[in-house]
């Protein structure tokens, strides 16, 4: 789609996290605090004038554009801020599991803006860093405590491999294997799991208004479309999920039979999703039937979209629009166009 850089870069992220948090303060609540530089650089500096570090102050830099957790590291003091990039509040009490601080790498599947249509896959990884969690002044440049991505830690001495896609062992689980060791520990993963979902939508949806008339400018098909994100979650110890960025073209590499499970079964259940059919060279005619076969354009993008959602989505769940929560989601969207209100009105 086009804009996807509207949330793949992390300062476009958070602007436009933070443009709906001003307008929906109560809704827009599971970002971090975060400074943009150098627009936000007088205000950071007046934030911490007399800085000193704390647990309950600590700061995270980022750069705006990197990958696989490249240039990521803790601020130790003022003298360390960079003219450019981003500033986030760091979640010094994150969940742990074996003392381990961890994420979740999760796959969300947009199929169409016109309509809008939102998958999330139903498995993903659980990635650890590869030393215990201790949060203290002489550990703050160690990325193997600090730093969850799978890019880093597999350098780390102590890093462990797992290739048992249904065991508790090594650096690396299946989501299937992180919910089935919450619910042993009595913790509640489908709370969890609707808060995640409810991320994922509003995450779509604050750049929704601004893809929709660049999709129709163009004159695109959403039917022709489609974009898979890797997202990353973090859990507090409260149990609470912190959107940390979101990933164009995630890895789709197969380093441990975890990955090979889990990836070649997301590609399967995408292609499944979008009706991936065989080419044919009578092209001219099968567009010809397609245009004799809808009235409008609106018509096709409703049509279709019911099509897909007759077709087999595995282990992806369509998580918006859904009869039960279009009308609390459509608040967030201004001008959501002929093609959503329609299919709006099919579902119902």
């Amino acid at each position: 789609f086009p804009m996807t850089w509207q949330l793949s870069r992390k300062d476009n992220l958070y602007t436009n996290f933070k443009r709906m948090k001003d307008k929906f303060p109560n809704d827009y609540t599971y970002m971090p605090e975060t400074y943009i530089l150098p627009k936000d650089e007088a205000t950071f500096n007046s934030l911490i004038a007399n800085y000193t570090v704390s647990k309950d102050n600590m700061w995270l830099i980022k750069p705006v554009a990197s990958s696989r957790g490249a240039g990521i590291h803790l601020m130790t003091d003022i003298n360390s801020i960079p003219s450019k990039g981003l500033i986030t509040k760091y979640i010094s009490n994150p969940h742990l599991i074996n003392n381990l601080k961890y994420d979740l790498r999760l796959y969300l599947l947009i199929t169409g803006y016109t309509p809008l249509k939102i998958y999330l896959f139903d498995e993903g990884l659980t990635r650890f860093a590869s030393e215990e969690y201790n949060l203290n002044e002489t550990n703050m440049t160690n990325k193997f405590i600090h730093l969850t991505n799978y890019s880093i830690n597999k350098e780390s001495e102590k890093y462990q491999k797992n290739d048992d896609y249904g065991e508790e062992e090594g650096n690396k689980w299946s989501l299937s294997t992180l919910r089935k060791h919450m619910k042993s520990n009595g913790e509640d993963f489908d709370k969890i799991w609707g808060r995640i979902k409810d991320i994922m939508i509003k995450t779509i949806l604050s750049v929704t208004d601004d893809a929709i008339p660049v999709i129709k400018a163009f004159n695109l098909s959403s039917n022709n479309l489609f974009e898979l994100y890797g997202v990353d979650i973090l859990l507090d110890q409260k149990l609470n999920p912190w959107l940390m960025e979101v990933n164009l073209n995630p890895s789709l590499n197969c380093d441990s039979e975890i990955d090979l499970k889990i990836k070649s079964k997301l590609l399967t259940d995408i292609f499944n999703i979008i009706g991936a059919v065989p080419f044919s060279h009578d092209w001219k005619a099968e567009t010809m039937d397609k245009e004799i076969k809808y009235e409008t354009k609106v018509e096709e993008g409703v049509k279709e979209s019911l099509y897909e959602f007759e077709r087999p989505s595995g282990g992806f769940e369509r998580i918006f629009p859904r009869k039960e929560n279009i009308e609390y989601y459509r608040q967030f969207i201004e001008r959501p166009g002929e093609e959503n209100e329609k299919l709006w009105e099919t579902i119902k």
